[in-house]
């Protein structure tokens, strides 16, 4: 008989977010939930495997903004996060939310390897 041994799995933790445009915002309204994530995956140069959420979230003049939330995990298993691990008990983000120019070429991955390399 043999021992299997299981390592624990890394929490699931955002690492950032990133505000999404109010044109990208509309087109959101009209499309599934899954294709409009392939779409700005492929868009922002996120691995198609990584763990994303969309949030509309209300700033503090109260306009609704739609803000994709970046994860540190990659799955092709789609998994459910709690509220607890984006929202700390003050109802404020518990990471940073970026806004981009969407005008200039992006890749989520190189960021994401960037902000290991500065934590390491």
């Amino acid at each position: 008989m043999s021992i299997i041994e299981f390592t624990p799995q890394k929490t699931i933790e955002p690492l950032f977010g990133i505000k999404i445009m109010p044109i990208l915002k509309k087109i959101h309204k009209k499309m599934s939930k899954e294709e409009y994530e392939k779409i700005i995956k492929i868009g922002l140069g996120i691995n198609l495997n990584r763990m994303i959420q969309l949030k509309e979230v209300e700033d503090e003049n109260g306009k609704v903004e739609l803000i994709i939330i970046i994860f540190n995990y990659k799955s092709k298993i789609k998994k459910k996060i709690k509220e607890s691990r984006i929202v700390n008990e003050k109802g404020y983000f518990n990471f940073p939310i970026y806004e981009i120019d969407f005008n200039k070429e992006l890749n989520v991955e190189e960021i994401v390897k960037n902000m290991r390399k500065k934590n390491n």
